[in-house]
């Protein structure tokens, strides 16, 4: 209406990066809305976003092969640009460097979950995993002398084992239920289901 033009509208490696901004957003956002959930642990973050490291590694892996699987919005506009002149070649050898650098920035961002592996994997199954001075400095305020005591009397204790081992078998069983109610989209199934916190 006020005649302005916008010539990138008919430029197709704009729109190709476009489409790709579309979609990576609509990934982080999912990511987002994961990492705000009410009742999260920095063990359930921590999982969010390795999951979501895992995802960038494949869309990398997807683009160079040119499979847009996992990019709705640019797979439509490849296929409309391949339709209209099936000669036309698109640089998607681009998009995969944006994305490898998203997950380049991802692994600096939260490189101290990289480093809180350990420990983090301790709190989920202490009867298993060992912790040394070092993986405990990254709590403030914790004596690592007593904490080593009381780690040697839990890991000792049969009780808290095995309430342990109980506990992780009851996350388990209800990770593969959300699992199977999803992949059959019942929703309202699943908001019955007893929370994981």
């Amino acid at each position: 209406m006020k005649n302005i033009e916008h010539p990138e509208l008919a430029n197709t490696q704009w729109l190709l990066k476009f489409y790709y901004l579309v979609d990576i957003t609509e990934h982080l956002k999912q990511l987002n809305v994961k990492m705000q959930g009410v009742g999260n642990t920095v063990l359930s973050l921590q999982q969010a976003v390795f999951a979501f490291e895992n995802k960038l590694e494949l869309f990398i892996a997807n683009i160079e092969i040119g499979h847009l699987l996992h990019f709705e919005k640019l797979g439509e506009f490849k296929d409309a640009c391949t339709a209209s002149d099936p000669a036309q070649h698109l640089d998607l050898q681009q998009l995969g460097g944006f994305t490898s650098n998203l997950l380049q920035s991802f692994k600096a961002c939260f490189g101290k979950f990289h480093e809180c592996t350990r420990l983090f994997k301790f709190i989920t199954h202490p009867h298993e995993y060992a912790v040394d001075s070092a993986d405990l400095s990254y709590i403030s305020g914790v004596s690592i002398r007593d904490f080593e005591l009381q780690a040697a009397d839990l890991k000792a204790s049969d009780m808290w084992v095995n309430k342990f081992k109980s506990l992780n078998e009851d996350l388990e069983r209800l990770a593969q239920q959300q699992a199977e109610l999803a992949s059959k989209h019942k929703w309202g199934e699943m908001k019955k289901l007893q929370p994981a916190d």
